[in-house]
């Protein structure tokens, strides 16, 4: 039940904190909502902006992550040794 309070409380701060907004706006001149309305426009602009960079990203990373595969029977030793041997001959770095 503590939860359903506090989202109430949540609910009753935000309609204070919009009534609040609306006051503010209704003494506001006309050119100051002018001005309010462009920063309004150019921060919506900018999240939406940010939005699609993080969209982009994490399409990238999803491909990324497809081209993946998991290694099974790894055997890092016997790769190193095979990778020595072609390149070094069969010379012993043991």
């Amino acid at each position: 039940m503590e939860s359903a309070e506090n989202f109430t409380k949540g609910v009753i701060n935000m309609t204070a904190l919009r009534q609040e907004a609306f006051r503010m706006l209704e003494a506001m001149p006309e050119d100051g909502i002018a001005a309010l309305i462009r920063y309004m426009a150019e921060y919506n602009r900018l999240q939406a902006e940010k939005a699609e960079r993080i969209a982009t990203k994490k399409s990238a990373l999803d491909d990324i992550l497809s081209l993946s595969k998991a290694v099974s029977d790894f055997d890092e030793e016997r790769e190193l040794k095979e990778s020595r041997e072609e390149r070094f001959g069969y010379a012993n770095f043991s």
